[in-house]
């Protein structure tokens, strides 16, 4: 029994030493993020429906009247993917003699890439139906818009204007 119990009190010694003698071991490591180049938009040029006469559509898109779209660059991280939405108008407003009054605008359309041109070297997307996303090149990227006025036989004479708003934002990817 004495052997016994003292084979016992060694054992726990043993045990008490052996868990005495570990120790925590500890390491770092760091945390690093890059932030990328803000977004710039410039708006180029303005949807410029020039003359528009009662009763005739005019219809500014890439496929016709291309030079009268409207024009944005984006210019961000180069290879960076962006989505692009828009606030569009339903109507524009007259000011001066045609103030009070409104124009239709609707069928909206548009074109974007890096490098593209109005109605070539891009792809086209409907800016009144969701977000598109546009690739960032090593230069900027065109987004052009255009769209459908129709005015009545019996609208008023005078300028009509309306704000189009594209936000733009990284994708994340």
């Amino acid at each position: 029994m004495r052997n016994h119990l003292v084979r016992l009190s060694l054992v726990a010694v043993a045990a008490m030493t052996l868990s005495g003698s570990a120790q925590a071991q500890t390491t770092n490591m760091s945390a690093t993020a890059t932030v990328v180049t803000p977004l710039t938009v410039t708006k180029v040029t303005d949807l410029a429906y020039g003359t528009v006469y009662p009763g005739l559509d005019k219809i500014i898109s890439g496929a016709s009247n291309s030079t009268l779209m409207g024009k944005f660059t984006v210019a961000g991280y180069s290879t960076a993917t962006v989505y692009i939405s828009f606030t569009l108008p339903a109507n524009l407003a007259g000011s001066g003699s045609s103030a009070g009054q409104s124009l239709l605008i609707d069928t909206w359309n548009g074109y974007q890439g890096v490098g593209a041109t109005q109605n070539t070297g891009g792809t086209a997307f409907t800016p009144s139906v969701s977000t598109s996303s546009v690739l960032l090149g090593a230069s900027a990227s065109n987004v052009f818009v255009g769209a459908s006025v129709h005015p009545t036989y019996t609208q008023v004479a005078g300028p009509y204007t309306g704000t189009i708003v594209m936000t733009t934002v990284y994708s994340g990817s």
